[in-house]
C-alpha cells in the first residue's frame, strides 16, 4: 500500500467514525435524559440555574 492510498484510507476512516461518534453520542444523552426522567430540552432549561448553583456553593 503505498503512502497516497494509506492517507486517504486514514481519513475515510477518520471521516466515518467522526459520524458514527456524533450518533451514538446523541443516542447515548436521550438514554441518559431518559433514564433520568426528563428530556434533553429540560435539561437544557435547567443548566443556567444548576450552574449557578455550582459556581456560589448554594446546594
Amino acid at each position: 500500500m503505498t503512502i497516497q492510498k494509506r492517507a486517504v484510507f486514514m481519513l475515510v476512516y477518520f471521516i466515518v467514525m467522526q459520524i458514527l461518534i456524533v450518533l451514538s453520542r446523541k443516542l447515548l444523552w436521550v438514554s441518559v435524559c431518559k433514564s433520568g426522567g426528563t428530556t434533553p430540552q429540560g435539561v437544557r432549561e435547567k443548566t443556567p440555574e444548576l450552574m449557578s448553583e455550582s459556581t456560589t456553593g448554594n446546594l
